[in-house]
């Protein structure tokens, strides 16, 4: 009598396509009908062969470090709601499991790169998400949004990253989490309008099932983001099929991050000499700019220490990517970590605009003011000019800006 791992495998190898849970046992009852099979063990043994679910790493045989396939425990795929098929890797890419952060965890090639040696956790929030409101929002296309829930959902922490579910399991986007907070639902209305994903108060308050002075959970969005092919979570080793909403860990996250083009890692590699400053970018990447724009900033904060390299302010919140060969101009150079600086939002603006720029003569940074920022007769602007004299360009701890970039803008952008 063959074990029970065979017994599923030999089910799902005797045709092609998708098997539920229920057919499985059912082809098991029938080919082996003396063989007294207890449906929770064929239900544990089906997740514990599905490369693909977070929970197989609950079974001994799959509590070690995996990268090469076993055929007799790493033969199913999961894709949703008691469902799997033959796991064939061609098609569903590589899986194996790591052991990280003191735990066993399933990951999909390329195996995720962490910032330390334990995954934050509360790194992202995933979402489930009206499908009217994420049609509505793609189209407008705002840079604020509200995604309103009647839901009494306190969040333990604020992660920065906000994943949409759709209804059809696939991740159709995300955005940046600024803000949660309660307020009426009619302030809602006034202050966001059709960026609540509605196209009237009317409809707004019809789906909310509510008054106009009836308090809503507000989770105020930033920059969303809907995915040109939205992967499925299966695909990311998610199962968030029967839940409204779910913290992410970093792992996960960027599990998420390695299955959607506009994530595309950031070129941390040392410059060709050189190299090429011209050429067009690609569309994606100039009009779709903003999701790899993410990962480059986040980046950057980590290489300048979350300080703007010409002032040292730390707020967060108005830091930017800056860069030096604009991102329209260059596709080599685009995603470049060294062609990019960590700046806030004044000196970006000032920088972009070429009424500063950044100069590196033997082995040392300097600023350079514009003359025609020099000429203004503001107070203001006289000030800022005094400061910027003072000022010492503050080094990356690695991926320093490229003299390449930099003599392009000093002679291209900047405004002498």
């Amino acid at each position: 009598m063959p074990f029970l791992k065979e017994m599923i495998r030999e089910a799902v190898s005797s045709r092609e396509g998708v098997w539920t849970y229920d057919e499985i046992k059912e082809y098991i009852r029938n080919k082996w009908p003396d063989q007294d099979t207890n449906p929770g063990s064929i239900d544990a043994q089906i997740e514990a062969s599905c490369v693909n679910l977070p929970t197989r790493t609950n079974y001994p045989e799959n509590k070690k470090e995996i990268n090469t396939l076993r055929d007799e425990y790493d033969f199913l795929f999961w894709i949703g709601r008691g469902k799997v098929e033959l796991y064939n890797p061609s098609k569903h890419g590589k899986w194996g499991i790591a052991f990280v952060g003191g735990k066993y965890r399933i990951y999909k090639e390329p195996k995720p790169v962490l910032e330390y040696d334990t995954p934050m956790k509360d790194y992202s929030i995933i979402y489930e998400t009206d499908p009217t409101w994420l049609e509505n929002i793609k189209n407008l296309k705002p840079d604020i949004v509200n995604f309103w829930s009647t839901r009494e959902t306190n969040l333990r922490t604020k992660p920065s990253n906000f994943f949409f579910k759709a209804l059809d399991q696939t991740i159709a986007g995300y955005a940046t989490l600024k803000e949660v907070k309660p307020m009426t639902a009619g302030k809602a209305w006034v202050e966001f309008g059709e960026r609540n994903g509605v196209n009237s108060e009317e409809e707004f308050l019809r789906k909310l099932d509510a008054n106009r002075n009836d308090i809503i959970k507000a989770f105020i969005l930033e920059n969303p983001i809907f995915f040109e092919n939205p992967p499925k979570s299966a695909d990311c080793g998610i199962p968030t099929e029967y839940v409204t909403m779910e913290y992410l860990d970093e792992w996960q996250t960027k599990i998420i991050w390695s299955q959607v083009k506009e994530f595309e890692p950031i070129d941390q590699s040392k410059p060709e000499i050189n190299s090429d400053v011209s050429g067009e970018v690609d569309r994606l990447s100039v009009v779709e700019s903003r999701p790899y724009q993410y990962n480059l900033r986040r980046k950057l904060i980590e290489i300048y220490d979350g300080k703007c390299a010409i002032c040292g302010i730390d707020i967060q919140e108005i830091l930017r990517a800056s860069h030096i060969i604009r991102h329209s101009e260059n596709k080599k150079t685009a995603k470049r970590l060294d062609n990019a600086i960590l700046l806030c939002s004044l000196h970006d603006s000032l920088f972009d605009k070429g009424l500063i720029t950044i100069t590196h003569n033997n082995g040392t940074y300097g600023i350079e003011i514009s003359g025609k920022l020099r000429e203004s007769r503001s107070n203001a602007a006289k000030e800022l000019c005094e400061n910027l004299a003072k000022a010492k360009f503050r080094e990356p701890t690695r991926n320093p800006p490229s003299d390449e970039s930099l003599r392009h803008h000093n002679s291209k952008i900047f405004k002498k």
